[in-house]
């Protein structure tokens, strides 16, 4: 499977971790190492970017239990993950920042648009303005014979 080279591991692995916690799912480090939305993140990067961005499954000093590399296969063990704090608003905090990039490239479009738009009516009043003017010119002229 192709790796998504968009976005970062650490991005990835949030991401995964809400989507999970949002249906209260459990998983095990390996699990989600083995999934595809985490393709190509192996088991031993998860263990550290879990480590550095969730709460503590059990409580406290639980978190070794289940990250932990080893022969004793811990990682294999399904755990509730929850974002810590810090994470949780700095990913709101970036989709906060995307939606704006978002709206700045929207205004951009419709900008585009109203210039667009602000050329054709100066052009239609440009030739409403020519119009009236040859209107008026031909009345006057049509005035002018029917005095001779």
């Amino acid at each position: 499977m192709e790796r998504n080279i968009k976005k970062p591991d650490v991005l990835l692995v949030t991401e995964y971790v809400i989507k999970k916690a949002e249906v209260k799912q459990p998983f095990s480090l390996r699990e989600a190492s083995d999934s595809a939305e985490l393709n190509g993140v192996g088991l031993y990067r998860l263990s550290e970017i879990i480590s550095e961005i969730c709460l503590e499954p059990d409580g406290p000093c639980s978190m070794e239990k289940y990250t932990k590399i080893d022969t004793d296969n811990m990682y294999n063990l399904q755990a509730k993950w929850q974002l810590n704090s810090q994470t949780y608003y700095s990913y709101l905090s970036y989709l906060s920042l995307k939606q704006s990039n978002e709206s700045i490239g929207l205004s951009k479009a419709a900008l585009e648009v109203a210039t667009e738009s602000n050329k054709t009516t100066k052009l239609s009043f440009w030739v409403a303005f020519m119009s009236f003017s040859l209107a008026a010119v031909a009345l006057l002229f049509d005035s002018f014979l029917s005095s001779i």
